[in-house]
């Protein structure tokens, strides 16, 4: 899920064989889960109280806590910070602490908190500012790497610098001069996370820094000479897609031809990548945002892009299920969508959706049919992305309509939706020709007996 999207791709599993027995109260929380409501509570009505070492350091904890559970919530896991999510009670808790609990801890402390890049002062005035600059500091140092809490630190990191923006705003001159000192902004970073958390948390106010542009056109450089087999292309293109959500097709601050050249080498890989899910979905990530930046150029590059979302989608016809594949399928699903949007394009894209028009239909179907075992955020999100996609399937391209009828049946609504108007659209026109066949035949029939008498 945006804004992190790929970058959990890079979290390295730990060695543990078996995750520890979690003791529990009646409604199901854990101890962790139990102390960090607790906490957050405590914090929201008497942070001004707490020494500003311990401050910093339970909210970083609540912080992760509630990155934790939120995860929990969004893909409906058992036994992990709370025991189920088919409690609904249990449910709401969790809810309640991760969203206005975290929102109810912060909200003194970032409004008190102008001077956080600098965090000094002394004495309560600017208590604040030091606590979250320590706080920031502490989530960038513990971002590097690529452990499962390197990444959710550096999700609470983006999520921090976002509300400390909009609460504060960013002097680009100031901010200029903050983002040099971290010195993670750069294609040989070893806080990828890091960085990724500056460019999602930032997003919008870095269009102008320098230190931005020269990461755009540097991992574009790199993207135009990468190759699909490196370790490392994973992980640069993860940074680029971060990198490039900073702008709008229409700004990118990089040369036409060098997008070009990216593109083409990015596309090279495709031949062998649709059964892949990790950088098979951060090249369609990429593309939703390149391509649209060249759109004027023509090439084969509109043609290898819609065959490319043609065979991932055909390699995930026998997935046992949709989850297997979610990634993947919904970066395919956005990227096509892109195109197909896509104002003032080139002719060889209108002839590439021509040429494809019914292998990229028969495709969004079978994906329809694919086993759904339960439903979480991620799915429901790929799903609205293919429902729509479905309904503007032309009625020429659907050959069977008796594989639509089970589909009404279906638990997941958006998925009954797009069956029934797929029917809804294709039965009037079925039952008109064959009215039409039938007076068609009748006259034929009155044609022979006239001649015959």
């Amino acid at each position: 899920m945006r804004p992190f999207a790929g970058a959990v791709f890079l979290v390295r599993q730990s060695s543990v064989d078996r995750a520890p027995r979690l003791s529990r109260d009646i409604n199901g929380y854990s101890v962790a889960l139990r102390m960090a409501i607790y906490s957050a509570s405590l914090v929201s009505k008497h942070a001004d109280r707490l020494p500003q070492d311990t401050l910093t350091e339970i909210i970083y904890l609540i912080s992760i806590t509630a990155e934790l559970a939120t995860d929990q919530l969004d893909v409906l896991t058992e036994n992990k910070l709370f025991a189920s999510t088919l409690d609904p009670d249990a449910v709401a808790g969790v809810r309640e602490f991760a969203s206005t609990g975290i929102q109810k801890c912060f909200s003194n402390i970032i409004p008190g908190a102008k001077e956080w890049r600098e965090g000094f002062g002394a004495g309560n005035q600017n208590k604040f500012s030091a606590v979250v600059h320590g706080l920031v500091s502490k989530l960038v140092q513990a971002s590097a790497g690529t452990t499962s809490i390197a990444f959710y630190s550096a999700r609470v990191l983006s999520h921090l610098l976002s509300n400390l923006v909009e609460e504060h705003g960013w002097q680009n001159t100031a901010g200029e001069d903050w983002l040099s000192k971290l010195d993670i902004l750069k294609t040989s970073t070893t806080n990828i996370f890091g960085a990724i958390a500056i460019l999602t948390g930032l997003q919008d106010t870095l269009r102008t820094s320098k230190s931005v542009n020269n990461l755009c056109n540097r991992l574009i450089s790199d993207a135009a000479g990468a190759s699909a087999q490196s370790e490392k292309t994973l992980g640069m293109l993860v940074l680029l897609n971060s990198c490039l959500a900073v702008y709008d097709e229409d700004d990118l601050p990089v040369a036409q031809n060098r997008l070009v050249f990216a593109v083409k080498q990015i596309l090279s890989w495709t031949e062998s990548l649709a059964t892949d899910n990790y950088l098979s979905s951060e090249v369609c990530r990429a593309l939703q945002i390149l391509l649209p930046a060249i759109k004027s150029v023509y090439g084969s590059y509109w043609e290898t892009s819609l065959a490319f979302c043609v065979a991932i989608w055909k390699s995930s016809e026998n997935a046992s299920s949709l989850d297997r594949r979610l990634a993947v399928i919904g970066m395919s699903l956005k990227l096509f969508s892109n195109l197909q949007n896509l104002q003032d394009v080139n002719d060889d894209l209108e002839d590439a959706l021509t040429k494809y028009g019914e292998s990229l239909s028969e495709g969004l179907i079978a994906l329809l049919k694919l086993p759904r075992p339960k439903i979480t955020q991620p799915l429901d999100f790929v799903d609205d992305l293919l429902s729509r996609q479905v309904r503007k399937i032309p009625l020429s391209h659907i050959k069977d309509l008796e594989e639509f009828y089970p589909l009404v049946a279906s638990d997941v609504l958006t998925i009954q939706s797009a069956a029934f108007d797929v029917l809804h659209r294709a039965i009037p026109a079925q039952q008109e020709q064959i009215s039409l066949d039938v007076l068609l035949e009748k006259k034929g029939m009155l044609g022979i007996f006239y001649f015959s008498d």
